[in-house]
């Protein structure tokens, strides 16, 4: 197990950082504003999580991160080396440190090899290890999913969707990455599946010190793994700072009409949602975005300065957010 002092020290010099990062794509109806001015850093040994609504730009943020993507505007960082014009023979080195875990796993599965080939692909593709060493790391990652052995030279198309996304994640394991991005990587599972996975990757951050990002719909998902978490509107991020203190005490009322729409149990059962706290119709549309606060067309809170006034991310207690009355929300019940 990794000693937290020695993360720490390795921090300093390997992260991820995004500054001032922005995407915008050309469409036939005008220029779509799919991400705007982001700043993350991701660092060794730390679990970030990223929530939104569907369109949000989540996954935008993280194909950049991973660089599948070029920014519009702002950089990149890798331990402190702006990547952001890196060509893939540059980038091979930061992949080998990255890796992916999609949402949709018969899509990243290559499906005329087997499992086994699938989780030996990055380790032949990074000139790691010989026939055998490989073989070996494939079938021990293999264990610790919880795949049958017998599943080596099987087809991916053979196994569950769930299934699918644990040969995944251990083909994601295999090069010993020190970030790993995971894109509603345990939205496909079995709610006691979920939970081994979960488990599982806790162990491994403890073990290896790696550094997680996690993109999620499920609030609770991210509470329960991530140390902090950013909130993401429109391809802006509206609230950030340490999960407990979002979670208990949201300042954004986007993030509190988010934490309004997850079911509580009680002792009498599920309680019910109360509808006037919900978010109500759909979120405008990236080719027009709102003048001044993004939200404010589905805020209770709106006034003409939002309409105006564009907030900007900012110190609120102990978390940042982009709103002028941040500091003037009720409580959290």
């Amino acid at each position: 197990m990794i000693d937290k002092a020695q993360v720490q020290a390795r921090a300093q010099n390997q992260y991820f950082e995004m500054k001032n990062v922005s995407k915008i794509f050309k469409t036939r109806n005008g220029p779509l504003t799919a991400v705007e001015g982001v700043d993350m850093k991701l660092s060794v040994g730390s679990t970030l999580g990223l929530v939104g609504e569907s369109g949000s730009g989540k996954s935008t943020v993280a194909r950049m991160l991973l660089r599948l993507l070029k920014p519009s505007g702002g950089q990149i960082l890798y331990g402190g080396q702006d990547i952001t014009e890196w060509k893939d023979r540059q980038l091979k080195s930061v992949r080998r440190s990255v890796q992916w875990v999609s949402q949709n796993p018969a899509a990243a599965l290559f499906p005329n090899l087997s499992v086994g080939h699938n989780i030996m692909e990055p380790l032949r593709t990074h000139g790691i290890g010989t026939s055998r060493e490989r073989e070996e790391r494939a079938r021990e990652l293999m264990r610790r999913v919880g795949i049958p052995q017998e599943g080596f030279y099987a087809f991916p198309h053979e196994f569950s969707g769930g299934q699918q996304q644990r040969i995944v994640i251990a083909r994601a394991l295999a090069v010993n990455p020190k970030y790993i991005v995971l894109d509603e990587a345990v939205s496909s599972l079995d709610v006691s599946v979920q939970a081994q996975i979960l488990n599982l990757l806790q162990d491994l951050q403890e073990e290896m010190g790696m550094a997680y990002l996690f993109i999620s719909h499920n609030l609770a998902v991210i509470r329960l793994v991530c140390e902090e978490v950013a909130v993401m509107f429109l391809g802006r991020v509206v609230e950030r700072g340490k999960s407990q203190e979002v979670f208990s005490n949201p300042r954004h009322p986007y993030t509190k009409k988010l934490l309004a729409a997850v079911p509580s149990f009680t002792d009498e059962g599920v309680a019910p949602l109360n509808e006037t706290n919900l978010l109500q119709g759909d979120p405008p549309s990236p080719l027009h975005i709102p003048s001044g606060c993004c939200f404010r067309t589905g805020c209770p809170y709106a006034t003409e300065k939002c309409a105006q006034e564009r907030p900007v991310l900012r110190r609120v207690g102990n978390q940042e957010a982009a709103c002028h009355y941040a500091e003037d929300l009720p409580e959290a019940r």
